[in-house]
């Protein structure tokens, strides 16, 4: 949930019922051994965690790039206060060379361009973008 308020703060996304990030944690947690990773600190506070589902599963976004076997990344977050300290670099390298270890030749995302951290974040680990989307949300009652 700390991912979607961060979103949510840059108008990225709009708020969405806790429930649904147990839903993603339980199909992350649910992935094959190495797909998902989570960093904890010393204390075994959670520090941030990453996910990348299979080429099998990700077959829904492969069509967006040439390259295959692809996977997707679809959740990377790192506490507030651990931004910016080596821990979603950390993360993310080791998903990488897991899922290059699988024989993936792309790793697909899609990254927030309102959050001011996220495309520099995807751009330092070697990500480019393929295509930019822009809407223009409607408030609920009509106002933008």
């Amino acid at each position: 949930m700390s991912l979607v308020a961060t979103e949510v703060a840059f108008g990225a996304t709009r708020a969405r019922p806790p429930h649904l990030a147990d839903g993603y944690a339980a199909e992350a947690l649910a992935a094959p051994e190495g797909w998902t990773l989570v960093a904890e600190g010393d204390d075994g506070a959670v520090l941030g965690w990453a996910s990348i589902s299979p080429a099998a599963t990700s077959a829904w976004a492969a069509p967006a790039t040439s390259l295959a076997p692809a996977a997707y990344l679809g959740i990377a977050t790192v506490t507030a206060s651990r931004r910016s300290g080596g821990v979603g670099r950390a993360l993310v390298e080791r998903l990488h060379e897991h899922a290059r270890g699988e024989g993936v030749a792309a790793t697909l995302l899609d990254a927030s361009a309102c959050n001011p951290w996220s495309v520099p974040f995807w751009h330092r680990q070697g990500h480019r973008p393929l295509w930019t989307t822009w809407q223009r949300r409607v408030r609920p009652g009509g106002a933008a």
